[in-house]
């Protein structure tokens, strides 16, 4: 996306079959990137992680699928969420596939 001053953005083609996750609070954090056309599938899922004390926890997350890649996130998100979350990203990834 190309800036333009401080009302917002142009979307260009490119920008639109990109997405980001974002963890962390205003702008300390990560930003993991992907790419809506080597998205195979997006699904619900639970994934194990470990806590501060290094035991097992299973947790709820979206799981973005493609070829030799997956990312897991939203496990800080309420059911709803996530669910609304993969369901446009589902629709996304059908809208470019057409």
């Amino acid at each position: 996306m190309r800036p333009i001053g401080f009302g917002g953005a142009i979307p260009s083609p490119q920008a639109e079959r990109r997405g980001s996750v974002f963890k962390g609070v205003g702008g300390i954090g990560n930003d993991r990137s992907f790419r809506l056309p080597v998205i195979n599938g997006v699904c619900l899922t639970k994934a194990l992680s470990e806590d501060q004390h290094g035991n097992q926890v299973e947790k709820r997350v979206i799981r973005l699928e493609g070829v030799d890649f997956y990312m897991d996130f939203g496990e800080d998100l309420s059911d709803e969420q996530r669910t609304f979350i993969a369901l446009f990203l589902l629709e996304k990834r059908i809208e470019y596939r057409a």
